[in-house]
């Protein structure tokens, strides 16, 4: 399993208007590559409530287009505990 942090104005255009933050996360395991926003660290100037509002709306569609069933996430879960204590 490889991990990495990218800027997102590396990613093609497609990609890049669909991504609301200016990291992200690549994960590849088994072949499969996963791509995951990292919320920003909250400024000084923003509220608490604002700043979890600013990290709800960076992830508000980034697996709307999945075909993800409650088994489907629970065996992925699962898989990556497995993973992680290896």
């Amino acid at each position: 399993m490889r991990d990495m942090i990218l800027n997102t104005n590396i990613l093609p255009e497609p990609l890049f208007t669909l991504i609301h933050t200016e990291k992200i996360r690549v994960r590849e395991t088994n072949g499969e590559l996963r791509i995951t926003p990292v919320p920003q660290e909250k400024p000084c100037n923003v509220s608490e409530a604002e700043y979890k509002v600013q990290r709800l709306n960076d992830l508000r569609g980034s697996g709307a287009d999945l075909d993800m069933t409650v088994d489907s996430f629970l065996k992925m879960t699962h898989d990556e505990t497995e993973i992680d204590h290896e």
